[in-house]
């Protein structure tokens, strides 16, 4: 079975998703029916990445990423250490 692409879009024309065609057995892939949307705090999602929701009590599924420390943070980590090795510190 062949479907075209399923676009959802505000009231305003705004695109938000794009999913592409699909060409096979439709049994095998699920094709929505309805969709919900769910408007989160902002930064919700910050070091997280979105597994799927619960679609019984509209909890979200998520998992944390494993962030890596900036250059500052390094350098900052470093002069720490060497102020240890240095008797009486250098700080």
């Amino acid at each position: 079975m062949k479907k075209g692409h399923l676009i959802a879009y505000d009231e305003h024309g705004q695109v938000y998703y794009i999913k592409p065609e699909f060409n096979g057995n439709i049994t095998n892939a699920l094709y929505p029916t309805q969709l919900t949307l769910k408007q989160l705090d902002y930064g919700y999602l910050d070091n997280k990445v979105l597994i799927s929701v619960d679609i019984l009590s509209g909890k979200l599924i998520t998992k944390d990423i494993e962030t890596k420390p900036s250059y500052e943070d390094l350098e900052n980590k470093v002069l720490l250490l060497e102020n240890e090795k240095v008797e009486g510190g250098i700080f």
